[in-house]
């Protein structure tokens, strides 16, 4: 769960405000940095993991490096327990959000005209549209996203295991490593068999009320 909220909305709302900017017409090549920003989403986790993993190294990494220009003395990113989950959470933000400025920008591409100049006759301000226009017509984009985030975040394994393996002091052993851990490790088949079987529980329930809720937010738009 804590996975769930500390990636699911930050993605959420920078990827919608990403793709809003690149919507703008008088933004120029919008395109250009939509593919750039996609980019991420399509690499190996394991490959991104890895690169990251000697960024954050505390010897020779990229971002220690950078922090001493500025004379500041750069923590031990993964070996610390607050930090390593975090650093979690970045790795999964900065590679999904690609997903969501695609999905974001063509969902806004297709919007009703008539509604935004409509409001823009009314003399409604940039906040105004996407409180009252923009985000009710795109709430099936972040049905969809909230949902497929969900499902991927409970089965979050590669980035665990090539940067901490769980650690330090098991401050980022997620659900779906701890069942690696338990059947392929320990070799505790049974046990790890019952927790995915709880797992899948679990995902099936949430999935469910996500989907009541979002429904029941567009019947009432409807």
């Amino acid at each position: 769960m804590y996975y769930i909220f500390g990636t699911l909305p930050p993605a959420l709302i920078i990827g919608f405000s990403i793709a809003f900017i690149l919507n703008k017409k008088w933004f120029k090549g919008a395109g250009f940095l939509t593919a750039i920003y996609f980019i991420p989403f399509v690499m190996s986790m394991v490959g991104v993991a890895y690169i990251w993993r000697w960024m954050w190294d505390p010897a020779s990494g990229l971002v220690n490096w950078l922090l001493s220009i500025f004379g500041i003395h750069g923590p031990k990113w993964l070996s610390t327990p607050g930090l390593a989950l975090l650093c979690i959470f970045f790795i999964s933000i900065w590679k999904n959000i690609g997903f969501c400025i695609v999905l974001y920008a063509s969902a806004m591409k297709s919007l009703p005209s008539a509604y935004l100049e409509a409001a823009e006759i009314d003399g409604t301000n940039e906040w105004q549209k996407i409180r009252y226009i923009i985000l009710p017509l795109v709430l099936p984009t972040t049905i969809f996203l909230t949902i497929v985030s969900s499902i991927d975040a409970f089965k979050v394994f590669d980035q665990v295991y090539a940067l901490t393996s769980g650690g330090p002091n098991n401050t980022t052993r997620i659900v779906a490593y701890y069942v690696w851990q338990v059947g392929f490790a320990d070799m505790r088949m049974g046990y790890s068999s019952a927790i995915a079987t709880i797992l899948l529980i679990i995902m099936l329930i949430l999935t469910y009320l996500q989907w009541k809720y979002y429904t029941s937010r567009i019947q009432y738009l409807d």
